[in-house]
């Protein structure tokens, strides 16, 4: 099976608390969804992004992306009943110089979708 590539906003809750969101993914080795399976953007963490995908954690529209992190899926989605939200760990988390380091860029090339900020998660275009 081939590797997709994911964008995920930092941003989990949409609560505009994305350095804590940051954080915990750091400290955690996690990657958040604040959306269950009812909503489009939660069934798509649940259903597409899959064990062994990339993720990269971005904020920002169209050509002005920030790329926070970049990490490998490593388990299902799960629950967190303490934070109350979904989630799924990741491995090997790269920091934003070693992103910069490796030249990986999104810009507007490289969503599927026209839009200039295409959501929360997002699967990249592989040229």
């Amino acid at each position: 099976m081939k590797r997709k590539y994911w964008v995920i906003s930092p941003n989990a809750r949409n609560d505009g608390d994305a350095a804590n969101w940051i954080e915990k993914s750091i400290s955690q080795n996690k990657v958040f969804v604040g959306y269950d399976s009812s909503n489009k953007l939660g069934e798509r963490f649940e259903n597409d992004v899959a064990i062994d995908d990339c993720v990269i954690i971005a904020q920002g529209a169209k050509d002005n992306r920030i790329l926070y992190l970049i990490g490998i899926i490593k388990s299902e989605r799960l629950y967190d009943d303490e934070e109350e939200i979904f989630f799924r760990s990741v491995n090997y988390f790269l920091s934003k110089k070693d992103i910069l380091d490796q030249k990986i860029y999104l810009d507007s090339n490289n969503a599927f979708f026209e839009s200039s900020n295409p959501g929360t998660i997002y699967e990249l275009k592989q040229h």
